[in-house]
């Protein structure tokens, strides 16, 4: 009778051991499964800037994405039809568009942020608002999307960027870290090329990929040069070193906290986050405007406002046009770099969403608070007056003047 209840209790045991196995089993997998699905729903980079790292913050940007690029289930953007109204057309001198707004610069004379150091001290002297990545009326959608990770100083007079360094070892060693891979890319090429002279009875793929090889070798060490030159070229001069420090240092200290997070300067991603949230910067006139336009949107559709660019240094200006941007215009004093506009994505936008916006913008052109276009590449750019009043007419056509001259010279 003991052996008897000794083996049922055994076996009862092992029923018992196998349903625990089972249940525990079921719970990694459950847990694995949550978690893999909260990763692959994190935001993409196309549609942000800087998160906190916050589950729930996550969660809340992620929504908004979502509700931004819906499915509208008719057509949206530049293919939906819509009315535009006449304060969003361009004028028939086509030049007063951006006289109006270099009009308004000139009646004010903010200081222009010719680049990221520049900006961060103005940004620290308060004359740029932050704005959060998300609000429950608008959204940061790719804001400073385009800038790299790399800290450099604008220089005015080239029109070049030349990087920050730390101090003086760190340039000595970033050239001769470039010494060394422009040898390496210039032996490559040369023993390349011998390679090639060699081949003659060899299929035409295996040639054609020898050449290729060849010209990304030749690319590299002319790349490689040319940053090389730039950087001995620039400190050479005592001065621009000291500036290199005090510029570098001016960030260093921003990094440590800025708007509540700190970034690793000895790492591209971070310094690319930093110059992100810089830019996501507006002068209050600007953020009033804004704020009215995205609270209308979001009470009449439910779904927060799409802003793509904001405040601009004349540095990342003159990257959007390299980068192929037609609206980054290259005048001496482009809207964005004052602080006073924005863009606003309508592409993912119904008719319906878009006619709503541009009849209220219109409405704020006729009260003269501000000056707008809907432009072609699913867009509408908003510039702001300062004081809420359209500059003297006096101002815009010496600003017009300004601007046929400096086509002129650029034809030149």
């Amino acid at each position: 009778m003991v052996q008897m209840g000794f083996k049922e209790w055994l076996r009862k045991f092992g029923m018992i051991a196998a349903v625990i196995v089972l249940v525990t089993a079921f719970a990694i997998a459950g847990i694995y499964r949550w978690k893999r699905g909260r990763n692959l729903a994190q935001p993409s980079e196309s549609a942000t800037s800087e998160n906190n790292a916050l589950p729930n913050a996550i969660d809340l940007h992620q929504l908004a994405v979502n509700k931004v690029e819906a499915d509208r289930g008719e057509p949206t953007g530049n293919k939906a039809r819509i009315n535009i109204p006449a304060e969003l057309k361009l004028y028939k001198d086509t030049k007063r568009f951006l006289a109006i707004q270099v009009a308004e610069w000139r009646k004010h004379k903010f200081q222009i942020p010719h680049d990221f150091s520049e900006l961060a001290s103005m940004v620290q002297q308060g004359e740029f608002t932050i704005l959060p990545p998300l609000t429950p009326d608008y959204i940061l959608y790719g804001v400073g999307l385009k800038a790299d990770g790399e800290l450099t100083h604008y220089d005015q007079k080239t029109g070049k960027s030349a990087p920050l360094f730390r101090d003086e070892t760190e340039i000595e060693n970033e050239l001769g870290r470039l010494n060394t891979a422009f040898k390496e890319f210039e032996t490559k090429a040369r023993e390349l090329k011998t390679e090639l002279a060699r081949m003659k009875n060899v299929d035409r793929s295996q040639r054609a990929e020898t050449l290729r090889q060849i010209t990304t070798a030749q690319k590299s060490a002319a790349a490689t040069e040319t940053r090389r030159d730039l950087i001995t070229s620039f400190y050479k001069s005592e001065e621009h070193r000291k500036v290199s420090a005090s510029e570098y240092q001016k960030l260093a200290e921003l990094s440590r906290s800025f708007d509540g997070v700190a970034y690793d300067l000895n790492e591209a991603v971070p310094r690319k986050k930093l110059k992100m949230r810089l830019l996501s910067g507006l002068r209050p006139s600007a953020l009033r405007q804004l704020a009215e336009i995205a609270k209308a949107y979001r009470e009449k559709f439910d779904r927060p406002l799409p802003v793509t660019s904001l405040v601009r240094t004349i540095e990342y200006q003159w990257q959007l046009g390299d980068a192929g941007n037609p609206n980054a215009t290259r005048i001496d004093v482009p809207p964005h770099t004052t602080g006073l506009a924005f863009d606003i994505f309508t592409f993912y936008m119904s008719g319906a969403e878009q006619q709503f916006l541009i009849d209220e913008i219109a409405r704020l052109e006729r009260e003269g608070r501000l000056e707008a276009l809907r432009e072609n590449r699913n867009h509408i750019h908003v510039f702001a007056f300062a004081d809420a009043k359209p500059p003297e007419e006096r101002l815009i056509q010496e600003s017009v003047t300004m601007k046929s001259s400096e086509e002129s010279n650029e034809q030149e």
